[in-house]
């Protein structure tokens, strides 16, 4: 190993250009590495989605749910499944087994057993969905008018005609795969027959069913025999209201003929509206744009507003329409570099400056010349190993960002040290980084050993916290290699004219933290005196340790950070009707529009629309509120809330309204889930009341 250290010491040249290429090569692998909120990782977990509009939840889970669930039986590689029939819809959740050896073809098969499943017409296939980290919504556009309540069936027509052109445009950014739509109405041509004209004419509405549909055909139906082959296809779509209009149901031999015009009335109209999505007062339309998942976030976040920007001021330049960007997952993302960046040039500062007072100028900016160094070289080697910028990866950065100077600073010191007491400077330089190799390595190897059981946590944290370690490991070795390797040489170079009372360049004959080293030398030789006084101390010490864990402090598996979403729920009478519920929901949300522009980014509102799968009650509401970043607001989200509540409680006509933060738990909400599963209704339901009654009576519970 001496003659190893002594090999680079002497290379000044190698060990500068070593240097310079690991800083320019991380730099390159900045520019293409992928940066996305969380690394990708499949949770184990499918969703098929069916809609049936018009069913009853107890009609979803008798014509749909049930034949879906029969469908997945049998199939293996699944663990569990569970279901939610709604109003119109049903979510079946598949738990998939983590150790199944092919998971995509188990995914297949689920998706071919559903695809098959023989349901009712009006159903459109269900739709097999897996849950990827990397593969999210990084971003909603909204777009309204401006004060409109409630949209007329005209201002729809325009509105989602300039939603259908954005949505269209967002579609051929690279790195988008898909453009879901909020509060967007399907729009479908209705035949509303006259049943007079029926028996007049002698025809049947199933003789119309059969018209419309033998004359709507898209189908190939062969190939030419010539050079091109020619494909041959019979194209006769009924897809405006002119053509179904002239639709002919019968005809005779004198020329005679009876056309739908003249026992029905053909028209566009939209799909009723179940729900009202509102957005900053105004009803709207919501696109929520989901990348795919080796895109990077910030890459297409900043392409969705370049394109955003475009259509604000070409296609609604001379409109009444506003869009609104809303829940930019990439602002988390840049956050985090940022915070990375200000405590590595922080980390530097400070570095220099400490080392500066107790060891030498030349030391202390050599070392703190490890923090680019290492962060660079992680970036190199993490990204050969195919991980991304990601909220974890800079996690482990934050998280070991002050322990990558240790060993550097053991060797400079160590190596100072000889200098003043006269050894040459190669000797001083080899020696000195040889007699710290072993307690550096051995301090190294310790510090990866405690991050080592992050590899066997179970669970989503466990597939999350699996990649801190690598990373950790990574810059903990980068910052070993260069405090053996590459410091020696920087310690080495020489300062011209800078020679020492005694000839030899850059040594002092003290230094001012030599006499603390002797001050602390006498107080250990006189505390190994007293053995039996120090292990009292040291065992009183560790008992109040453990008294005050036990009982004062608490455990949190993440720390709590200021949300940047508020939630607000509430009800009307049963009575209300969800145009009711919508007038009254214009005092809730004038409450928080005052603050746009301060803390509010902006307000949605879902007005009777079920939560969590149950039913849609049309008095029911609840608004999303996005706040600003904390460190952009002067009040937290305690004194926001306080201040929002009192205005709450002043409104009237509401039977309840509740407020809150969303925070980490269950998707409901709450920390703790309790899930009562039984067939007969009337035993779920007493079962669960008395649950409800037994929680009641605990006081920690609120």
């Amino acid at each position: 190993m001496k003659k190893l250290i002594q090999f680079f010491a002497q290379k000044h040249l190698f060990t500068n250009f070593l240097f310079i290429a690991v800083i320019v090569g991380a730099v390159f692998f900045w520019n293409t590495t992928g940066k996305e909120e969380l690394p990708n990782i499949n949770f184990d977990t499918a969703m098929i989605s069916a809609s049936y509009p018009g069913a009853t939840a107890e009609n979803m889970d008798l014509l749909v749910t049930r034949d879906i669930e029969s469908a997945l039986e049998g199939i293996d590689g699944i663990l569990e499944v569970r279901s939610t029939s709604s109003q119109g819809s049903t979510t079946v959740i598949v738990d998939l087994d983590p150790h199944s050896p092919n998971r995509n073809e188990v995914v297949a098969e689920i998706t071919d057993a559903v695809t098959v499943l023989d349901l009712p017409d009006a159903v459109e296939t269900p739709r097999v969905r897996e849950f990827k980290s990397s593969r999210f919504s990084v971003i909603d556009l909204t777009l309204s008018f401006t004060d409109v309540d409630v949209m007329t069936e005209d201002q729809r027509v325009t509105l989602q005609a300039y939603a259908d052109t954005l949505g269209d445009r967002l579609k051929r950014i690279p790195g988008v795969s898909e453009v879901g739509a909020s509060g967007y109405l399907e729009r479908f041509i209705e035949i509303s027959v006259r049943p007079e004209k029926l028996s007049d004419y002698d025809i049947s509405l199933q003789q119309i069913a059969t018209a419309v549909r033998a004359s709507s055909v898209n189908i190939p139906v062969g190939t030419l025999e010539d050079d091109a082959s020619t494909k041959i296809k019979l194209e006769s779509e009924l897809n405006n209201v002119d053509l179904l209009n002239d639709l002919v149901l019968r005809a005779n031999f004198e020329g005679n003929k009876i056309r739908l015009r003249d026992l029905a009335d053909v028209s566009f109209r939209f799909e009723d509206r179940n729900t009202i999505f509102k957005i900053d007062g105004n009803e709207g339309i919501m696109l929520r744009v989901t990348k795919a998942s080796g895109a990077g976030i910030l890459d297409v976040v900043d392409n969705i507003k370049k394109t955003a920007d475009e259509f604000k001021e070409t296609a609604l330049a001379e409109t009444h329409i506003r869009l609104h960007l809303l829940q930019d997952e990439s602002i988390g993302v840049r956050n985090r570099l940022s915070i990375v960046a200000s405590n590595g040039l922080l980390g530097f500062l400070l570095v220099v400056l400490i080392l500066f007072i107790f060891l030498d100028a030349k030391s202390s900016f050599w070392v703190a010349m490890g923090i680019p160094f290492t962060l660079a070289c992680t970036m190199i080697v993490a990204s050969l190993f195919g991980q991304t910028i990601n909220n974890m990866t800079l996690a482990a950065v934050i998280v070991v960002m002050g322990m990558i100077v240790d060993d550097a600073i053991v060797v400079a010191e160590n190596v100072t040290r000889l200098r003043y007491d006269g050894l040459p400077p190669l000797e001083a330089v080899t020696l000195g980084t040889e007699r710290v190799f072993a307690p550096i390595v051995a301090s190294i190897t310790t510090t990866c050993a405690a991050f080592v059981p992050l590899f066997f946590f179970s669970g989503r944290f466990g597939a999350l916290a699996g990649f801190l370690p690598p990373v950790i490991f990574i810059m903990l070795g980068a910052s070993l290699y260069e405090a053996l390797f590459i410091l020696p040489s920087h310690l080495l170079l020489k300062r011209k004219n800078s020679r020492s009372a005694n000839g030899a360049p850059g040594v002092k004959n003290s230094h001012w933290f030599l006499r603390v080293e002797n001050a602390y030398g006498g107080l250990l030789r006189r505390l190994l005196k007293r053995k039996s006084i120090v292990v009292i101390v040291l065992g009183a010490m560790l008992f109040y340790s453990g008294w005050f864990f036990l009982s004062t402090m608490r455990f949190s598996m993440f720390p709590r950070e200021e949300s940047t979403e508020i939630f607000v729920t509430g009800a009307l009478p049963r009575d209300a009707n969800m145009y009711d519920t919508e007038r009254a929901v214009r005092q809730v949300e004038k409450i928080f529009l005052d603050d746009i522009g301060k803390e509010v980014v902006g307000v949605s509102s879902r007005i009777a629309r079920g939560r969590w799968g149950g039913a849609r009650r049309e008095n029911e509401f609840s608004l999303l509120v996005e706040l600003v970043e904390r460190n952009q607001r002067s009040r937290g989200n305690a004194e926001l809330i306080r201040v929002w509540n009192e205005k709450l409680a002043e409104l009237e006509g509401f039977e309840n309204i509740s407020i809150g933060a969303s925070r980490f738990g269950q998707s409901s909400g709450s920390a703790i889930d309790i899930i009562v599963q039984e067939s007969n209704d009337e035993t779920r339901a007493r079962v669960a009341d008395e649950i409800i009654a037994y929680l009641a009576r605990m006081p920690s519970l609120t």
